[in-house]
Parts: structure tokens; C-alpha cells; sequence
């Protein structure tokens, strides 16, 4: 059981790791980020802070938890930083604002993760957050991860349009959700005494999948109908007007004869003229 745990945990660990890099890959390839609802991705940055210390200070010493989601908190920085880089209708002060925000985060995490370290090398339990913390922390967390991109997505529907989410993040959320849900489960069976306080984090993962499932399907199929009327778009601009050819039609002996005697008469009337 203990195994199954690790492997999961570990599972779970990678592929949150990547979940900003969809959105990441996007930015950088596209250069130019729409009228997007910019809250929620710093909800969701501040979730992942949120996870970092629930994976830290939990007493079930979820190292995979705290791990991955350090590591994810780096790469969706970045995430962060080239939303607003590439935002046409950014304000003078949008940028400082932005670095505020991000040194603000990336300070509390340094924090943590000193405090996490120290708790690894000295063995100090008294870091170790209670029962009922672990289990107000583990309630939090996966409820701004997994709401964080219900106000886009809701004004993604309205203006019919998903331009600038990438249809690939919320396949790595649906992805990432699995692992955690499995492990989370896991942990429940083994009955450990501490194991109450995974349980809102589980129900925060299947609410996640049953979010980000819709999402990823609305966006599937925004994808697919944009394709055809790109393909429609082009289709009309192949398209060449059609020559119109005169039918020319066999002349009959009738027609020849008389074009015969009126070019005699026209040549007659040349000669008696010169004469």
C-alpha cells in the first residue's frame, strides 16, 4: 500500500509540475495574450503557494505535494510574467505591479521551503501543522486551484471565444487530477490516523475534473469550428470566376454564300471607285 502511495505521489508530483507549461509553451509561441481574465491565473498562482505549504507542513510528510508544486510555482511565474509582456492594452505601471506581486510570492515560498529543509534535517515536528489545520489548508488549496479558471472559463462561453488558453492545459489538470485523486485514496485505505485530512482534497479533485473536463471539451470543440470556418475562409479564396466562352457555332452553306456575294460587292464598288 505504502508503495502504491509513493508511486502515485510521485505521479501526481511530475505532472504538476508541468501544468503551467501548456500555458507557458502557448505565450511564448503565440506572442500575444487576448482580453483574458488575468484573476484567474493569480488565483491559481496563489493556490499553488497554498499547496506548497499544505505538501510542507502537512504531518503525513507529503514531500511529492510540496516538491512538485515548487517547482510548478517557478514555471508558472514565467507564466505569469509573459500573460502581462505580451497584454497589447497593458498600463505603464501594469509591469512593477506585476513584479511586486511575484517577488511577494516568490519570498513566502523561499520562506517555506527554508523552514521545510530544516524540518527534513533536524527531524523538528514542531512545524508540523495540527489535524485540524492540515485539514483547513488541504480545503483551501484545491478549492482556489480548481475554481481559479471558472470566472475565464464562464467568460470564454459568453464571448464564444478561447483565444489565448491553451486547449492542452486543462487535459494536464485532468491528468494531474487522477494521480492525486488515486493517491489521496490510497492513503484513506491504509488507515492512517492523520488520513481525515486528504479527504477535502479529494473532494476538491473530483469537482477539479468535472471543471476542467468541461473546459477541455468546450474548447475542443471552440478548436474544431474555428478550423472549419478557416477551411470555409479558404476554400472561398481559391476559388476563380469562371471564364465565359462564346459558343462558336458551324457556318452553313447559306451563310458562306452570302458572305461570298457581299465581299464581291464591297470589292466591285472598291474598283470603281479607283477608277
Amino acid at each position: 500500500m505504502e508503495t502504491a502511495i509513493q508511486i502515485f505521489g510521485v505521479l501526481g508530483a511530475l505532472t504538476t509540475v508541468g501544468l503551467g507549461i501548456p500555458q507557458l509553451v502557448h505565450q511564448i509561441k503565440t506572442k500575444h495574450t487576448p482580453k483574458v481574465n488575468f484573476l484567474s491565473f493569480w488565483i491559481f498562482y496563489i493556490g499553488i503557494l497554498i499547496w506548497v505549504v499544505f505538501g510542507a507542513f502537512d504531518p503525513n510528510g507529503l514531500w511529492q505535494v510540496f516538491g512538485s508544486n515548487l517547482l510548478c510555482i517557478l514555471i508558472y511565474t514565467a507564466t505569469i510574467y509573459y500573460l502581462y509582456k505580451y497584454y497589447p492594452d497593458k498600463k505603464k505601471n501594469t509591469m512593477a505591479l506585476v513584479w511586486t506581486g511575484i517577488a511577494i510570492i516568490m519570498s513566502l515560498c523561499a520562506i517555506v521551503s527554508g523552514i521545510y529543509i530544516y524540518k527534513l534535517a533536524t527531524g523538528d515536528k514542531r512545524f508540523d501543522i495540527s489535524k485540524e489545520a492540515s485539514t483547513v489548508i488541504g480545503a483551501i488549496a484545491p478549492a482556489l486551484s480548481t475554481l481559479a479558471f471558472l470566472p475565464q472559463t464562464i467568460i470564454a462561453l459568453k464571448r464564444k471565444s478561447f483565444e489565448g488558453v491553451s486547449p492542452y492545459m486543462p487535459l494536464v489538470f485532468l491528468i494531474n487530477n487522477a494521480w492525486w485523486t488515486t493517491q489521496f485514496s490510497l492513503i484513506i485505505a491504509s488507515g492512517r490516523p492523520d488520513a481525515i485530512s486528504v479527504i477535502p482534497p479529494i473532494i476538491w479533485q473530483v469537482i477539479s475534473s468535472i471543471v476542467y473536463g468541461f473546459q477541455f471539451i468546450a474548447i475542443q470543440i471552440w478548436r474544431t469550428k474555428q478550423k472549419k470556418l478557416k477551411a470555409l475562409e479558404e476554400a472561398k479564396t481559391t476559388i476563380l470566376p469562371v471564364e465565359i466562352k462564346e459558343e462558336v457555332l458551324p457556318a452553313s452553306p447559306s451563310m458562306i454564300k452570302a458572305t461570298f456575294i457581299e465581299d464581291s460587292k464591297i470589292e466591285n464598288s472598291v474598283i470603281q471607285n479607283k477608277e
